[in-house]
């Protein structure tokens, strides 16, 4: 009779699997049936996930201009399991010779695409990458795939799905717009799997707060990845302040303007349209320079 395979054994095989190419379709099902199976399958298969891409950063150390630039080599299995039965749940620190690149916006959007993941980037933020890590150092960023590992600071998420994070002086907010999450660290344990419309809520020296959040509030604070912007109750001096975030080219707002409204779904990155329907409903009058574009 064979010897039973640990719950722990049995993730880390499938993580190997991962590693090598796309589930099909039938070993997608068996894997959630796995995990559906028992409740202590998804606490080993995170800790997998986990220890895999710990792994992979040990790899870079080792070789770190090649890391960047080329798909690492899949570990062994027997490899992989020493080091699961070796290694605990929460990931080693990142060390100062690790390859690591870092992403700024000013008032751009940038896009990264990977095998099997993707990043948006919003204006004035900042993105730090370190093998398979990612943190935010300020600003919005989302993140959608599978396998997203992201830093919270003192908490980890690993996305299968998308993710919105934002990052200022007060808080981080990690919100799970589509798909789940599964959040761990030193301050939160045991680990906990989360939902879509589920945001995470991280301020200094405070318990972590877990909020949900409405489709429709999901949608309007995702509208910038599309490259869209739906004014409601926006003043025509606040809306202005949106584009030119986006723009070089600025909007002007007089004051017989600014405190007017108009609703709609706008184009973030072409300003003259949004200039053009100010004129063509509330009758303002519209000068352009190379520089700005005047609503008066």
């Amino acid at each position: 009779m064979g010897i039973k395979k640990s719950p722990d054994e049995i993730a880390a095989g499938w993580m190997a699997r991962i590693d090598r190419s796309s589930l099909t379709a039938a070993e997608n099902q068996e894997l959630q049936l796995w995990l559906g199976s028992d409740i202590r399958h998804e606490g080993a298969f995170v800790r997998a996930q986990a220890i895999w891409h710990a792994t992979e950063r040990a790899k870079a150390l080792h070789n770190p201009m090649n890391f960047q630039y080329s798909r690492t080599n899949t570990v062994s299995r027997r490899t992989f399991f020493s080091t699961a039965a070796a290694m605990a749940l929460f990931c080693v620190p990142m060390r100062s010779g690790e390859a690591s690149t870092k992403y700024k916006t000013e008032n751009n959007i940038f896009k990264i695409n990977r095998k099997r993941k993707s990043v948006i980037l919003d204006c004035y933020s900042e993105l730090n990458s370190k093998s398979d890590f990612l943190s935010i150092s300020y600003g919005r960023c989302f993140f959608s795939g599978v396998n997203h590992c992201i830093n919270l600071g003192n908490i980890f998420a690993i996305v299968n799905g998308s993710m919105l994070v934002t990052k200022n002086s007060l808080c981080d907010r990690a919100l799970v717009t589509n798909g789940t999450a599964v959040i761990y660290g030193e301050t939160l344990s045991p680990e906990r799997k989360i939902l879509a419309g589920t945001e995470i809520i991280i301020r200094p020296q405070e318990k972590i707060r877990i909020d949900t959040v409405e489709q429709e509030r999901m949608r309007r604070l995702t509208d910038w990845t599309r490259g869209e912007v739906l004014l409601e109750t926006e003043t025509l001096s606040e809306a202005s302040e949106i584009f030119n975030r986006y723009n070089n080219r600025h909007i002007v707002v007089s004051m017989r303007l600014a405190g007017l409204r108009l609703s709609g779904m706008f184009d973030l990155t072409k300003p003259d349209l949004f200039a053009t329907a100010v004129e063509a409903v509330l009758g303002g009058v519209v000068r352009r320079d190379s520089n700005n574009i005047y609503l008066e």
